[in-house]
């Protein structure tokens, strides 16, 4: 059997989710108009033989109607959880008007000790960059290393 628990950074409520086999899917959002994607795949080893670590990083976002402006390059960092990955951040350029400037920060990390792969994306209106903290707090509590600070779990 399955099973997964996760509580939310605080403000943030549920929107979706998606279960396939061996991946999970959950998006949230903040009355302030930002969202937040996490995902877990699992065998991490498997994911990583068809794809690298920045791969799953670059292709995270969707195709087509978001075009990602990164600030510079993937930076390796060590999170909390026995987490290894990559963070980056930078602007979402819409096909629609400048009015719905976005900004963005994401993270791809590997949980070896329990074989899982993590990918944690946040976005928000403005220029202002998104908190890089919400993200990996958000994917600590997901990959088991902290309780998360908000109310709401799925």
């Amino acid at each position: 059997m399955f099973g997964a628990r996760f509580v939310s950074p605080a403000g943030f409520v549920y929107r979706a989710s998606a279960l396939n086999l061996g991946d999970l899917s959950l998006e949230f959002a903040d009355p302030a108009g930002r969202r937040l994607r996490l995902r877990q795949v699992y065998p991490a080893d498997l994911a990583l033989a068809r794809r690298s670590l920045a791969d799953w990083l670059e292709d995270s976002r969707l195709r087509g109607t978001l075009r990602m402006v990164p600030d510079g390059p993937a930076e390796a960092r060590t999170l909390a959880a026995g987490l290894e990955g990559l963070t980056r951040s930078g602007r979402l350029r819409l096909a629609l008007p400048p009015l719905t400037r976005r900004r963005f920060a994401d993270v791809a990390a590997v949980q070896s000790r329990r074989n899982r792969l993590f990918y944690a994306g946040l976005d928000s209106r403005g220029r202002a960059s998104p908190d890089v903290a919400v993200v990996e707090t958000a994917l600590a509590a997901m990959a088991g290393g902290g309780p998360g600070a908000g109310a709401e779990e799925r």
